[in-house]
């Protein structure tokens, strides 16, 4: 992937990589920058925001819990007195002399309640025969009620269905107009009467206080945001008890979504997204719980609205980073088409002289750091051309002669005549043997003598290396076995001469050197990939370390040419035939030694 981009690029002229520089140095890095803060600034806010608000939700939460807390101590105060108790037990007995008394003493108390309590829209004593006795403080009458008199059957259907031997009970949220276009919400809290001096009897009756839902709400509700930052309070049943859209206050999520209960927060934002009240996709919603889950108070905060101030700062440095960016392309482009031009005439003649043209110049009228360019240019290349055609030269005189010298020192010609005359010889005195070894040498040396730079097909190459080896074996009297395992396919691929030949004697000569046991060599030629590979192998002594480490690191180019023989042969003429494809490598230990060497794979045309 980097590469093709690295071709790309270098396809541009010198401005537009100018300008892809310029965007790489300095615009990107400014970019990522600039998101890099936004976003870390982003979750900052946005974590600050969230801390806040759970902070603020507590706050309100511990307000609201304060408040119940307020109309609950009223309500103990109640239930707690044995006065009420004797005095209810009264308007309980329906013929007791003390009737009227005792409902007079549960009037003013139930005044005096609300003229403390100032808040309250009314208090109430219910009696176990269904008589309610009340003071309303909007009316200011124990006699007329907004509040008792329509909802003795409210109150009824909560005792019935809610109400507990020692909970306090806390009602839904309902609405009853004082006057034409005037309403007000309000819940009750209700309690069971007992009296604990003949508690087994059960209820006597029922203390209830009215509270509005402002006040309720007051007691939470901060300055929020409308549209951005929610706050309502629900009951376990999915009522909404208090919210700042009095309108919605009453309704049940459940029933008006037509579904099953749920997670009542969940079912609460898709609610107010219905009503279209939240209707922001970022929203954090967060909650809770009062009076083990009678109350649920939550909060629902748009956070993009939060981040609305960091996303508008980051569009106007992006807008400044834009006009900038403009600005200098603009800049770049006036002040590098002189610079393209040059380079351009300075690549066009680097071509010219890459097809093989030496003898082009480049003319500049310029004495800025391409006309030096130029200069140099053009006093290189004439150097470049005189250099080129002396190297050639040295280089052709020096490879014929390295090639002449090695391959001297295994092509002795003289030798050839003297073995031909000592066979006739041989043959004249019947020493059959002796002139058939002096005839396999003969033709070793012929194969040597003849073209002594040829390339062959290794099946020729492997015809005069079992002469050899044939010729070896009579000389050492069968001392060693050789082993030659190559495939059939592979004899048709070409190599140069002797190649294998002064290995084979290497470990004649040197790795069994008195050993009367029967030794072994073993030659193996295989393919790997597009590489011929061969295998010397035997189990002699073994080379020393030293001389292991000075093959393996042989550098033919520093050793005179005249002074390589052997393995120090054979590799300099495969490096001077393979060049960097081929690889030479020993490994040898006292249970004997492998030579190994690889060489590219060509066909015998």
């Amino acid at each position: 992937m980097l590469n093709k981009l690295k071709v790309f690029y270098e396809q541009f002229g010198i401005i537009k990589q100018i300008l892809v520089v310029v965007l790489l140095v300095s615009v990107i890095p400014m970019v990522c920058l600039i998101l890099i803060t936004q976003n870390t600034m982003g979750e900052a806010m946005k974590k600050q925001t969230k801390e806040l608000i759970v902070s603020n939700l507590k706050q309100s939460a511990s307000h609201l819990d304060n408040f119940i807390e307020y109309y609950d101590n009223i309500i103990k105060s109640v239930y707690t007195n044995q006065e009420y108790a004797d005095q209810l037990e009264k308007i309980n007995t329906w013929d007791s002399k003390d009737y009227y008394s005792a409902k007079n003493w549960i009037l003013n108390t139930l005044r005096d309640i609300c003229y403390v309590n100032q808040n309250l829209l009314g208090a109430a004593i219910i009696s176990n025969n269904e008589e309610i006795l009340y003071h309303d403080t909007f009316t200011q009458s124990t006699r007329k009620s907004i509040f008792f008199d329509k909802d003795i059957l409210r109150l009824k259907q909560i005792i019935e269905r809610e109400i507990t031997p020692t909970d306090t009970t806390y009602s839904k949220t309902y609405y009853s107009e004082v006057k034409e276009g005037e309403g007000v919400h309000y819940f009750y809290i209700i309690h069971r009467l007992i009296d604990f001096n003949h508690y087994k009897k059960g209820g006597i009756g029922y203390i209830v206080l009215c509270v509005p839902e402002k006040k309720l709400r007051e007691s939470y509700y901060q300055e929020e945001i409308p549209q951005s930052n929610v706050s309502i309070l629900i009951n376990q049943q999915g009522d909404i008890l208090s919210f700042i859209k009095e309108e919605l206050i009453g309704e049940n999520i459940y029933k008006y979504l037509n579904q099953d209960r749920g997670e009542v927060v969940q079912v609460l934002e898709k609610y107010l997204k219905e009503k279209d009240i939240m209707k922001y996709k970022n929203l954090e919603v967060n909650y809770q719980s009062i009076r083990d889950g009678k109350f649920i108070l939550v909060n629902i905060q748009d956070m993009d609205y939060a981040l609305a101030d960091v996303n508008k700062m980051v569009f106007i440095v992006m807008l400044s980073l834009v006009s900038v960016m403009a600005i200098s392309v603009f800049i770049i482009f006036v002040f590098s088409k002189n610079m393209d031009q040059k380079v351009r005439i300075i690549i066009n003649a680097m071509k010219r002289v890459d097809m093989g043209d030496y003898n082009v110049l480049i003319f500049l009228e310029s004495e800025d750091e391409f006309g030096q360019i130029a200069t140099s240019f053009n006093r290189m290349i004439h150097k470049v051309k005189v250099s080129i055609e002396q190297e050639k030269e040295a280089m052709k005189r020096e490879k014929d002669a390295e090639i002449r010298s090695l391959e001297a020192q295994i092509n002795p010609h003289f030798l050839y005549n003297t073995l031909d005359a000592i066979n006739w010889i041989a043959l004249d005195q019947g020493a059959f043997l002796a002139s058939k070894m002096l005839t396999s040498l003969g033709t070793i040396l012929r194969y040597s003598i003849k073209n002594s730079n040829e390339i062959v097909s290794l099946k020729i190459e492997l015809q005069y290396l079992r002469e050899y080896i044939c010729l070896q074996q009579r000389r050492f009297q069968y001392l060693f076995e050789c082993e030659l395992d190559i495939e059939e396919d592979l004899l048709h691929y070409q190599v140069h001469k002797l190649l294998l030949q002064p290995l084979v004697e290497n470990t004649i000569e040197h790795g069994f050197p008195g050993n009367q046991e029967q030794n072994e060599i073993k030659i193996q030629i295989r393919k790997e990939d597009n590489y011929l590979i061969f295998l010397i192998s035997d189990n002699g002594c073994g080379m020393s370390l030293e001389k292991v480490e000075y093959f393996n690191h042989y550098d033919y180019r520093k050793d005179k040419v005249g002074s390589s023989i052997g393995i120090c042969n054979v590799i300099t003429r495969i490096k001077l035939y393979y060049g960097e494809e081929s690889k030479f490598y020993i490994l040898s230990n006292d249970r004997g030694t492998q030579v190994r060497f690889k060489i590219p794979c060509i066909e015998i045309d």
